[in-house]
């Protein structure tokens, strides 16, 4: 038996917004291969170990089916601007957000410092991050979301290649728009080791 699918028998909790869920409930509540295609796509584009570059990357020509999902950060003046939201974040989130600074224009919404925090720690650890997404009308779990840094030739990060999959209806009604809650980061080689069964 793998150690994820110790933690998940043993009952380990993930502490999410006042409530608990254990890998398997997350499992069993969220499309999670896509945010794995989005991590392996990253990853596989290593050059000397180094993160991709934003040109060495090509989203539309090679995930197009993602594009909906992705978001793109880079940093102006000391803060954080959503360079691109895809349009399934736009229609889940009611709004948006392309084009707008974190610090000076969203910081006040529920879950962006923890969201500053997690892009501050990627500029300077060059470290992806992946995380839960509570609904803040019900503080129950929406989404799954994977942050990466994008870097330069001279290693630095210029951008964050970011992607939030939501759960998924079992009906296939497309979901109504929520505002994201609290944010909640999760172990990735967990998750990666994790067998992910799959909803549409």
């Amino acid at each position: 038996m793998g150690h994820g699918s110790a933690i998940a028998e043993h009952g380990i909790r993930l502490r999410h917004f006042g409530s608990a869920y254990t890998l398997a409930e997350i499992q069993n509540q969220v499309s999670l291969m896509a945010w794995r295609d989005l991590y392996f796509y990253w990853r596989d584009r290593h050059v000397d170990g180094r993160p991709p570059s934003r040109a060495q990357i090509d989203p539309p020509l090679d995930l197009p089916r993602l594009l909906p999902n992705l978001i793109l950060y880079d940093r102006v003046d000391g803060d954080f601007r959503v360079r691109l939201a895809g349009s399934e974040i736009v229609r889940r989130g009611g709004r948006d957000a392309t084009g707008r600074k974190l610090i000076q224009d969203m910081a006040t919404y529920e879950g962006m410092i923890t969201l500053i925090e997690f892009l501050t720690r990627i500029f300077e650890t060059e470290t992806p991050v992946i995380f839960s997404v509570a609904r803040s009308d019900a503080g129950a779990f929406g989404a799954i979301g994977i942050l990466m840094p994008l870097c330069a030739a001279d290693g630095t990060v210029e951008m964050v290649l970011g992607g939030v999959f939501y759960r998924q209806t079992r009906t296939g009604i497309p979901a109504e728009p929520w505002s994201p809650g609290a944010l909640t980061e999760l172990s990735l080689p967990q998750m990666l080791e994790e067998n992910i069964e799959v909803f549409r």
